[in-house]
């Protein structure tokens, strides 16, 4: 394990000696992880969703005519958590060498680092992650979203944008509710990362020798649950690399307001959930570009948490950086 050092805390010392301010250039806008809405698992692994898999049969009738018997049948999905975990240690004797108040803001800087690297892995599983890959993790939209499907039903609905090859991005649309689509965690467990300071304790090099550290743990037990199939949706395969030219007259790729149309349309009304849109910075540009041109009525800039961003009629459009540019082409 790989601790810090008196490098590191050089590294964030200014020349007078004082904590340096670190220009966090590794922060990623991933909007998924702060859109989604976080509600108690109705169990300790996970939420056990019951779907409808087929209404009963009805049929008109007769006087003196019986009626058909019949019943609806249902099918149950359990729906995992991961525990996303990280633990610091910082040799407790820098503090003699550099003073209480060096040390301490160093170990601060240290917990924004494990906090935004936390909700950069949770913004790629949100995404990528699929629990038969990797049994530890959860399962997130790409997984749900695997198969082309443009027919309005009961299940999500999956577009083709056309791209071919290996160098495609998507477009991800949730409606976040407790009815809909929506993060999980485990009874008892914080709904978000739980920061817990362990003090100074005894730990080991790598050489099996120890040493006194002061240590902080951090766990976040994340999941995803997707109660109606209906409420998430992808328009896949756009070659991402005609993004460069998008909203401009020499864009030849496809039309990015019309597929998402497309999709928006085939999907029921939100009603009392929250509608996002999730793109990779490269079709956010484009889409802001788009707007600002006014070349589109569905398109326009709206206010949204205190900025002006991208919609799709009433619907923001936000950035996830962790969305790729080399999605392989879905059929």
């Amino acid at each position: 394990m790989e601790r810090t050092n008196l490098l590191d805390i050089a590294k964030t010392t200014d020349p007078k000696g004082k904590a340096a301010t670190v220009i966090e250039v590794l922060n990623q806008h991933n909007a998924i992880v702060e859109d989604a809405p976080a509600y108690e698992a109705n169990a300790i692994t996970g939420n056990r969703v019951t779907l409808r898999s087929s209404l009963p049969v009805v049929d008109f009738t007769k006087i003196n005519k019986g009626s058909v018997r019949s019943k609806g049948s249902y099918r149950q999905v359990t729906d995992s958590m991961g525990i996303l975990d990280g633990l610091s240690e910082v040799d407790s004797r820098q503090r003699i060498l550099v003073g209480d108040e060096l040390f301490q803001a160093h170990r601060w800087r240290e917990d924004k680092g494990f906090l935004e690297s936390m909700a950069q892995t949770a913004a790629l599983n949100l995404v990528y992650g699929d629990e038969n890959l990797n049994e530890a993790a959860f399962t997130g939209l790409q997984p749900r979203l695997e198969t082309l499907n443009d027919e309005a039903g009961a299940n999500a609905i999956v577009r083709d944008a056309g791209g071919q090859g290996a160098d495609n991005t998507s477009i991800y649309v949730v409606d976040w509710s407790e009815d809909t689509a929506h993060l999980i965690y485990s009874p008892g467990a914080a709904a978000g990362v739980a920061v817990k300071p362990l003090g100074e304790q005894r730990v080991t090099d790598k050489d099996n020798n120890p040493f006194p550290a002061f240590c902080t743990s951090y766990v976040w037990v994340i999941g995803l649950t997707v109660k109606d199939q209906r409420h998430i949706g992808r328009v896949a395969n756009i070659d991402s690399s005609d993004l460069d030219l998008a909203g401009t007259a020499a864009y030849a790729g496809p039309d990015l307001v019309t597929e998402l149309t497309w999709l928006i349309e085939s999907m029921p009304q939100p009603a009392g959930a929250t509608r996002v849109i999730y793109v990779h910075p490269k079709v956010y540009a484009a889409y802001q570009l788009i707007a600002q041109n006014g070349k589109n009525v569905n398109l326009s800039l709206q206010e949204y948490m205190g900025r002006k961003v991208p919609h799709y009629d009433v619907y923001p459009i936000r950035k996830v950086d962790r969305i790729s540019l080399a999605e392989a082409r879905v059929v």
